[in-house]
């Protein structure tokens, strides 16, 4: 365990495509003594931003320990998942390079939404045992289409790739069955993979930690959607034993939450059965336990 923190941690995770980005820039806004962030560490390419982040974290860390594969969070979760890394190896790294980030900080709330934080939960737990850790799930008929509109991820042009990084694949955390396949697996399929791996991991932890909790994209942020799910939110993240800081609900709805994107996979709806049969095979059993695929249309493309 890290040395007692005085601030009080919030941690949003999720598998990206989710609104975290959303929250990151705008929860400062809208609730007291806040200070809220996506992607605290993450490079940016040659912008103002990346140049504020090396000087805060260092150029070590930033960029050299990054091509080395020995920092960032990404490189972290896929050494911890491949059993490269120790929970007490973890730890120190997350010591290292947050001590500094959480203590040049003003606010007594610090938010941090950073999606591949979701290989790394155990051991953030235990280098925070007092964080509020929330995770975003979305439907992957949505999340799968998302990331293939918006490009990238396991494909040509993941950017990921021009800081010598990868995304994690079977192989990595030893899924034996499907790194077999996964030469022959479609980008669609290997999308509904990284689902399923990511929203298991975060589940499995959920269940049994005090101070985590699962949201609904679709219930926060879609038309229709279940008007007191952002406030349940909204109290998960700001009520802490010793205080509750207060927030401007009304001002948090009006800020833009979509994520946008070019369009090339269809909605759902237009899917092939094959395609529906896919995300099933790979996916289906998690979706159904967090009320996804239950449509009549849906089961009717799996059965035919």
């Amino acid at each position: 365990m890290l040395e007692n923190s005085t601030k009080d941690l919030v941690f949003i995770v999720s598998g990206g495509r989710t609104g975290t980005t959303f929250f990151g820039d705008y929860l400062s806004d809208v609730v007291e003594d806040c200070y809220s962030e996506h992607e605290p560490d993450l490079l940016v390419g040659f912008q103002a931003k990346t140049r504020k982040r090396i000087k805060r974290f260092g150029i070590y860390h930033m960029v050299i320990g990054r091509l080395l594969r020995q920092t960032g969070i990404r490189n972290l979760a896929q050494k911890y998942l491949s059993g490269e890394l120790s929970d007490s190896q973890i730890i120190d790294k997350i010591y290292k390079h947050r001590r500094r980030y959480h203590g040049s900080i003003e606010a007594s709330l610090i938010v941090e939404s950073y999606y591949v934080w979701y290989g790394l939960l155990g051991p953030l737990r235990k280098s925070y045992p007092d964080a509020k850790i929330l995770a975003i799930i979305r439907d992957p008929r949505d999340w799968v289409r998302s990331w293939m509109n918006y490009g990238g991820f396991y494909g040509k042009s993941d950017q990921i790739k021009w800081f010598g990084q990868s995304r994690v694949t079977p192989a990595v955390i030893g899924d034996t069955i499907q790194a077999q396949k996964w030469a022959e697996m479609t980008h669609f399929e290997k999308i509904c993979w990284n689902w399923n791996l990511t929203y298991g991991l975060i589940s499995n932890f959920v269940e049994s930690d005090d101070h985590g909790r699962v949201f609904r994209f679709e219930d926060i942020f879609l038309t229709g959607a279940d008007e007191n799910s952002l406030e349940k939110l909204m109290d998960f993240t700001t009520r802490f034993e010793h205080r509750q800081y207060s927030y401007d609900l009304e001002k948090l709805k009006t800020k833009p939450s979509a994520n946008s994107s070019k369009k090339t996979l269809p909605s759902w709806l237009d899917w092939t059965p094959e395609q529906a049969r896919q995300m099933d095979r790979l996916c289906g059993d998690l979706m159904r336990a967090n009320n996804y695929g239950l449509e009549t249309e849906w089961l009717n493309k799996l059965n035919q």
